[in-house]
């Protein structure tokens, strides 16, 4: 009786983890289609520095993370993340930003449930659903390279 009990439970943690990846698979590709669709913002301008003097390579960004810590925003380390990411093309933006989102997600759970082989998919889908409707501007500005590094 034990042995069906038992077999019976990871029957049920496989079936599981398979909507889970399901889940996970469905959100990522959405995402990364909203980011495909989404340009760049004002702000992810300002911050790479185009209304005072563009950064070019790895030695002015350097200085630019210097110059942001020096006044003492609290928001260099965003604004030395999207100035890192001009740097290259936005596709490379375009995955990371689902996998941080993902990964958050997830986090959200595990931290919440205290289990990582017990996350409920309900769950999971509702986290994600709240993550993109109470962030800013309804979850767009997570899709922009400055309101991710900001809100995420």
């Amino acid at each position: 009786m034990q042995l069906i009990k038992r077999k019976l439970h990871l029957f049920i943690q496989a079936i599981n983890w398979i909507i889970n990846i399901g889940i996970i698979s469905i959100i990522s590709i959405c995402f990364y289609r909203l980011n495909q669709i989404t340009g760049y913002a004002g702000d992810d301008f300002l911050y790479h520095g185009e209304c005072i003097s563009a950064i070019h390579n790895v030695f002015e960004w350097i200085q630019s993370v210097i110059n942001q810590t020096q006044m003492w925003n609290g928001r260099f380390i965003a604004q030395g993340l999207v100035q890192l990411f001009m740097q290259f093309p936005k596709e490379i933006f375009n995955i990371a930003n689902p996998i941080a989102f993902i990964a958050v997600g997830l986090l959200i759970n595990l931290l919440v449930r205290r289990k990582i082989r017990e996350v409920n998919p309900i769950y999971l889908l509702l986290t994600y659903c709240t993550m993109f409707y109470f962030l800013p501007d309804f979850g767009r500005a997570v899709l922009w390279l400055s309101g991710s590094f900001n809100y995420l």
